[in-house]
């Protein structure tokens, strides 16, 4: 064999080995990746419904958000730096239903570090983004789980929980209601809400009647501790739903506020979550009572009439198909990081008021007003 040709076959062997082992190298880089590779493979197998739903959440830092008017409370407003999935606190509601496929894509466009928590799904790979950099994405395919109805909470978990606090109590929160088509026929409603509550600790508040002259706050972290919040949100905001308290001395709160409403003796849902991080919920309607979906309560829950409709409860923690309905309540505890689905009927026109017991919090701005009439557009 010639020279040449020796060297031609030393070229050819060469190239071979580089192209086996780029190949390799490309094989082993797609295999050690996120499971977004084999959701496409299971995807083009047919295992996986291709019409999945998708759902991105958007992580930022950046916002500035009024979390309270003007009012003799909190003199000219309070303006606080929040933390926000999708731009709004709290952040998009997530409608899962039960059993179905989804795919969450999560990107961080903030500045720190941000997660994803979502709770009522099993699994870490399913219910965990893991920490996400500035600039990260991540997406992967969650499978529900969870009986309906139910609900839950999602949240940032900030740096696998370092800093969880301050992102919960900054915003990155929301709502997770699991349905079926099945149950919504057996026992349709007329009306739906959606409620989160939530708490601030602001470094720049002053407290009652001082507010914080203008300046922009962000967490603190030794309120947080003492568990003293400033303000307590209702869907984003303090007083968003309570325009006044009192009558023969009235303090205005909102002047804009949005209130709920709806027709005496209707069937009404609401799905409640207590975003925390720290105070438990003592919820009530006043002058109404309220019929518990969602957790099965306990039996020493203000019980006071064994049964109001003639249907039974799914729980979305039963292994049977259904569970009997334990009763109507006056008053239900929501612990933070948990929510609960009630249905009640307000039996006469007037006002009602959706409110904590803990009567601290309707200082803080907690509670949503709720107007009966009769001749209200539906």
């Amino acid at each position: 064999m010639s020279r040449s040709t020796q060297l031609l076959l030393l070229l050819y062997s060469s190239l071979f080995a580089a192209l086996l082992a780029a190949s390799y190298n490309i094989m082993a880089s797609i295999s050690s990746s996120s499971s977004l590779f084999e959701v496409l493979a299971e995807e083009e197998n047919g295992l996986i419904n291709t019409d999945i739903r998708n759902i991105t959440l958007i992580a930022d830092d950046h916002a500035i958000i009024k979390v309270s008017p003007d009012n003799l409370l909190h003199p000219g407003g309070i303006e606080y730096k929040m933390m926000t999935f999708n731009g709004t606190v709290p952040g998009p509601l997530l409608k899962f239903k039960e059993g179905e496929s989804v795919r969450i894509t999560m990107i961080n466009d903030g500045d720190l570090v941000h997660s994803l928590n979502l709770h009522g799904i099993t699994g870490p790979s399913q219910a965990l983004s893991g920490p996400l950099n500035p600039g990260e994405n991540k997406t992967w395919i969650l499978k529900v789980s969870s009986k309906a109805p139910s609900i839950f909470m999602y949240h940032c978990d900030g740096d696998n929980l370092n800093g969880v606090w301050e992102h919960v109590a900054s915003g990155m929160y929301g709502s997770i209601t699991v349905g079926s088509p099945t149950y919504d026929q057996k026992h349709p409603v007329a009306k739906e809400f959606y409620i989160a509550f939530s708490e601030v600790y602001n470094t720049a508040d002053k407290g009652l009647f001082k507010g914080t002259n203008g300046t922009i706050g962000s967490f603190d972290l030794g309120k947080f501790v003492e568990a003293g919040p400033d303000l307590i949100l209702t869907n984003g905001m303090a007083y968003k739903h309570i325009p006044w308290i009192g009558t023969v001395s009235r303090i205005p709160l909102n002047s804009d506020a949005e209130i709920f409403d709806v027709k005496p003796g209707e069937p009404t849902r609401w799905y409640i979550i207590n975003a925390g991080p720290r105070k438990s919920l003592e919820f009530n309607f006043a002058a109404a009572m309220i019929d518990v979906l969602y957790p099965l309560p306990l039996l020493n829950q203000h019980i006071v009439e064994n049964s109001r409709y003639d249907r039974s409860s799914i729980s979305a923690n039963s292994t049977s198909d259904s569970d009997e309905s334990s009763g109507l309540r006056y008053l239900i505890s929501i612990p933070p990081g948990s929510g609960t689905i009630i249905e009640a009927i307000f039996p006469e026109q007037g006002f009602y008021f959706g409110n904590d017991h803990d009567l601290a919090s309707i200082l803080y701005g907690s509670g949503f007003v709720v107007s009966a009439v009769d001749n209200i557009i539906s």
